[in-house]
């Protein structure tokens, strides 16, 4: 029995790494499958901008933050 219908015949939450794979699969991802309404693509310069991003600690997030405020402050 395939992973979707196991989880659609027992009535189960699947685990994010559940979700992952099965987004893997269908060649989206997490938040694609969670989206409601219109889809947004991103522009590979944005792309690159988010994944760098996930992986930035807290304080780096936020000098990125203040960074960006200033040069928008400037214009």
């Amino acid at each position: 029995m395939s992973t979707l219908q196991n989880i659609y015949k027992r009535n189960t939450v699947p685990t994010i790494d559940t979700l992952e794979r099965i987004c893997g699969a269908f060649g989206i991802t997490l938040s694609q499958f969670f989206a409601e309404g219109e889809q947004i693509d991103l522009s590979p310069e944005l792309k690159r901008l988010f994944d760098g991003w996930i992986h930035l600690t807290l304080e780096q997030k936020q000098a990125v933050q203040t960074m960006i405020d200033a040069f928008n402050h400037d214009q």
